[in-house]
This record gives structure tokens, sequence and C-alpha cells, in this order.
């Protein structure tokens, strides 16, 4: 059961969900604070990218926040599963870290956040993002 972090009123089907995919617990835990208290998302969480697809396989997240380096496989590896899967192809991704590669390879609906970064330009860019994905 993935651990979701908002009021209790799941049932709402406009509330949009993200998956904060963050292995260092603090910083995991600070974001779906921010997500639930800020802008009132539905969160979920996990420590690395194995739990992260299992997660998926329950909750079809509506955005994901993702750490680059994270036990198991890395943050390109999980962007790599989820594209290959019709269900997850779709799911726009923002990909934070202090330590990003000089050359960061072309992913689509990926966007790319260097640590550390404003707490109100993350919110932004999720904001902005799950605007874009949710149909007209």
């Amino acid at each position: 059961m993935p651990n979701v972090y908002g009021p209790e009123d799941l049932t709402k089907q406009s509330r949009k969900t993200i998956l904060v995919v963050e292995d260092d617990i603090h910083v995991g835990y600070f974001l779906a604070q921010a997500l639930k208290e800020e802008v009132s998302y539905k969160v979920i969480f996990a420590t690395d990218g194995l739990q992260a697809l299992r997660m998926i396989r329950t909750v079809l997240p509506d955005l994901i926040l993702l750490d680059y380096h994270l036990p198991h496989m890395d943050g390109f590896e999980l962007i790599d599963h989820l594209r290959a899967s019709t269900e997850s192809e779709h799911i726009p991704v923002i990909l934070i870290s202090g330590n990003l590669p000089e050359r960061l390879p072309k992913r689509k609906n990926v966007m790319y956040l260097k640590k550390p970064f404003e707490l109100d330009a993350l919110l932004q860019h999720v904001t902005d993002l799950l605007e874009r994905s949710t149909p007209a």
C-alpha cells in the first residue's frame, strides 16, 4: 500500500496525484508536505525506483517528481521504464538533482530542475505541467 499524504477525502476525481520519488526521507517528506499544503495535491511517496514502479501499477500519478540519484536504478532508468509502457508514457516528470550530468538526454515530457531550488518555483512548474497535461 503506497504512503498517501493529503486530506482524507481522496474520492474527489479532480484532485491530482503526484508521485514523489526521493531516497532522502527528510527531503521527500518536505516535498510531500509542501505539495499537499501549498497546492492541495494528493501525494504518494517512494524512496527508490523499484518501489515507484510498484506504486505506479496501483496508482497512476498525474505527475512524478523524481530524484536523479536513487537506489536500484537512477532517474533516467525509471523514466525509460515509464516511457516503455503505454499506461505511463504520457506522465510528466520533473527530474531533480544537485548533480545532473553535463549533457542531459532529451526525453519527452521531462523537465530538469537543479538542487537547490526555490520551493515556489517548483510548485509553479508542477502546476504548469499539470495544467498542460490536462485535456481541455
